[in-house]
C-alpha cells in the first residue's frame, strides 16, 4: 500500500504551522505539503466575495497541489470553499473544503444551527453550504 500525500492550499501562511502541527500529531505516515498565497484571502477581502479572477487563482493552485503529488487536496480557506466543492471537476483527485466536516456534523446533530466567522467572507459560504445539507 503507498503512502497517501495530502495537499493543503492555504489564504494565509498564517495556518501552515496548525495545520504541519495537527498532521504530525494525528496522521502519522501521511505525507503532507502546503501551498501558501496570502494574497488570496487580502483580495477576497477587498473584493467582497470571490469572483471569477479570485476562483481561477484558486483553482490554479489546486492544480499545483495534484501536479505536486497530491492525493487529496483540502482547501483550509472557508470563503474560498465554493471553489474546493467544484474544482474536483477539473482535477484527478478528491478536493475538500476544509468547513465541510463541520457542516456535515453539524446538519446532522443540531436542530438549530448559528454561524460565527472571523471573517465577514466566510459567512455567506459556510452557510450556503450549511444550507445546501438541510
Amino acid at each position: 500500500m503507498s503512502v497517501k500525500k495530502i495537499g493543503f492550499v492555504h489564504t494565509s501562511t498564517l495556518v501552515v504551522p496548525l495545520f504541519t502541527s495537527l498532521m504530525e500529531q494525528r496522521l502519522h505516515g501521511v505525507n503532507f505539503f502546503h501551498l501558501a498565497d496570502d494574497s488570496l484571502i487580502r483580495d477576497v477581502i477587498e473584493e467582497g466575495n470571490v469572483g471569477p479572477r479570485i476562483a481561477w487563482r484558486v483553482l490554479q493552485h489546486i492544480i499545483l497541489a495534484v501536479e505536486g503529488g497530491a492525493d487529496y487536496v483540502i482547501v483550509t480557506c472557508s470563503s474560498v470553499g465554493e471553489v474546493a466543492e467544484w474544482a474536483s471537476k477539473f482535477v484527478s483527485v478528491p478536493v475538500v473544503r476544509v468547513d465541510k466536516p463541520m457542516a456535515d456534523y453539524v446538519v446532522q446533530t443540531a436542530s438549530k444551527i448559528g454561524v460565527l466567522a472571523t471573517l465577514r467572507t466566510t459567512l455567506l459560504p459556510t452557510m450556503n453550504l450549511i444550507k445546501r445539507k438541510c
